[in-house]
């Protein structure tokens, strides 16, 4: 059985993909910054936040904690995002990027609220995972941009005549390698990085 080669993966993710990865998340991290700046000087609820984030937070733990990530954000996620990439409006499956740009963004603007000494051992503690599951859905929206395209051209198609060829199966599977190649294994490490890691560079701060 051959191992695979480290120029099949690259060549899933070629210089294209590159530049529409990067596009995207300097586009999410601008967007984290952005709402940080917004949830910090709006003053939230933090008192029912609180309560919100403990409830969340005492739901799963160890391997458990790591399935539930896995399946929420390495299956249920990226599927809506095909889902979404499937409709011929341009960049609507950015929908999941955007939201997972924002979340960080409130809890760090809030957090600032609280303490400015207390946030950075939790904001340092998050940014490993939050940035590695940032990549892995910018790269998947990177090879969901040539889904989305073909499904407009076909749409394109209907309405006047054009000699443009899509090859959409291709692409399919050009999709299918790279999520499986690259983006949920970035999931997985970003669950892993959440569960075990962040605690310990928590720990390291106190």
């Amino acid at each position: 059985m051959k191992f695979i080669e480290v120029s099949r993966i690259t060549n899933i993710i070629h210089q294209q993909y590159q530049k529409r990865t990067k596009q995207f998340l300097l586009l999410t991290l601008m967007i984290t910054i952005i709402t940080t700046l917004i949830s910090y000087f709006l003053t939230p609820n933090l008192s029912e936040l609180n309560q919100n984030l403990d409830r969340v937070s005492n739901d799963a733990a160890g391997l458990s904690k790591v399935f539930v990530y896995v399946v929420n954000n390495g299956l249920h996620v990226p599927l809506q995002m095909f889902f979404l990439s499937l409709i011929p409006i341009p960049f609507l499956y950015l929908c999941n990027l955007i939201l997972t740009a924002i979340i960080p963004g409130i809890l760090f603007g809030i957090m600032l609220h609280l303490s400015f000494a207390e946030s950075l051992p939790i904001f340092f503690a998050s940014l490993p995972h939050s940035i590695t599951e940032m990549l892995a859905y910018c790269i998947l929206a990177a090879l969901l941009y040539d889904i989305n395209k073909v499904i407009r051209l076909k749409v394109k198609k209907c309405f006047k005549k054009t000699t443009e060829t899509s090859y959409f199966f291709k692409i399919f599977l050009q999709l299918v390698k790279g999520f499986l190649i690259i983006v949920l294994p970035l999931i997985i490490l970003a669950a892993f990085l959440e569960t075990y890691f962040a605690d310990y560079i928590y720990s390291l701060f106190k």
